[in-house]
């Protein structure tokens, strides 16, 4: 398997990869990420749970 992989990785080009981004970047204003229980609580409100 190991050898199947590398060979198949030698055709391939590697491909660019890039992370999408919606919006001006950065967190909605109050918003903590070191707060548990807050961030539960805006992601529930996100989803509508």
């Amino acid at each position: 398997m190991r050898r199947l992989l590398a060979e198949d990785a030698d055709v391939r080009p590697a491909a660019e990869f890039a992370l999408p981004s919606h919006g001006a970047g950065g967190l909605r204003p109050g918003v903590d990420l070191e707060d548990r229980d807050g961030m539960a609580e805006l992601l529930q409100d996100s989803t509508g749970a």
